[in-house]
């Protein structure tokens, strides 16, 4: 069985809708917040790059079991539909109990439970595999550059593996995952 936290609540929930809110499709950097389990901030809302938003790696060690939700923003490739393999890598390797990413036209969420938080080797197992379909998803949009009908098709066929990789292999690993962004 796999110990998660309560990302329910009512207190959460409106924490939640609150920051949601506050991003705009045209936000050129990325933001985040890490709640509690309960819904209470445990870090404030923080301003990043167009890429990535930085926490030290002490901070990240405090993050075991927390909530930590972000936006990407729309660079127009493959890491504003998807989770990216760092936000999954971070996940796992400190333990979180929940992130969340909010794209342009979507949002997904992933708990990597006990299982793949405290197994090294299965871990690395999981992340060499979500990594390799989006490195080949890359690949082949980079071959159709200059073709941009094909290469929208090749974004959200990629972004298509790499969710179906998510979901399918969500019982092996032992850790969930909701395209929608929510676990019911």
């Amino acid at each position: 069985m796999i110990n998660m936290p309560i990302v329910r609540g009512e207190k959460l929930i409106e924490s939640v809708d609150k920051f949601v809110n506050s991003l705009n499709k045209n936000d050129e950097v990325e933001k985040a917040i890490v709640y509690n389990p309960d819904g209470s901030v445990f870090i404030k809302e923080r301003i990043g790059t167009k890429n990535y938003v930085e926490y030290a790696h002490e901070e990240y060690l405090q993050m075991r079991g927390k909530i930590l939700i972000h936006n990407h923003v729309d660079t127009g490739d493959l890491t504003d539909r998807v989770l990216s393999p760092d936000d999954l890598h971070r996940a796992t390797y400190y333990g979180m109990g929940k992130i969340q990413a909010i794209t342009l036209n979507s949002s997904a969420a992933f708990s990597p439970g006990m299982i793949l938080s405290g197994n090294v080797s299965m871990r690395d197992q999981f992340l060499k595999g979500y990594a390799k379909v989006f490195e080949t998803g890359k690949a082949h949009v980079s071959e159709l550059l200059g073709d941009e009908p094909s290469v929208a098709g090749a974004i959200q066929n990629t972004a298509r593996n790499m969710s179906d990789y998510l979901k399918e292999n969500q019982h092996k690993y032992g850790y969930r995952y909701d395209e929608r962004g929510i676990f019911e």
